[in-house]
């Protein structure tokens, strides 16, 4: 069948957006925990590793840029990510609302 009736059926289930928007906050949140630690760790090799001149002001360099760029930066993602698939989930209900 072609044009508008051809189209698929899509079934929204609540159960399962809530739990990926879980999913989501969760992966989120475990990222920056990540993130942070990995932002500590080139920092320690700098701080703690005995390193100097040239190579340590870069790698610190990295480290200060690498946190400015990356810091709650999943997290951020994360909630935008949940967000939109609540905000989905409501514009789907409305729309059952009008078509019943």
């Amino acid at each position: 069948m072609e044009g508008i009736l051809a189209k698929d059926i899509v079934v929204i289930d609540d159960n399962y957006t809530a739990q990926v928007k879980q999913d989501y906050l969760v992966a989120g949140e475990r990222m920056n925990e990540v993130i942070t630690e990995y932002v500590s760790i080139l920092k320690g090799v700098v701080d703690e590793g005995g390193l100097s001149g040239k190579t340590a002001q870069k790698l610190g360099q990295f480290a200060d840029l690498a946190e400015a760029l990356l810091k709650d930066t999943m997290l951020n993602w994360s909630t935008q990510l949940a967000s939109q698939m609540e905000q989905y989930v409501a514009e789907i209900d409305t729309a059952d609302m009008e078509i019943y």
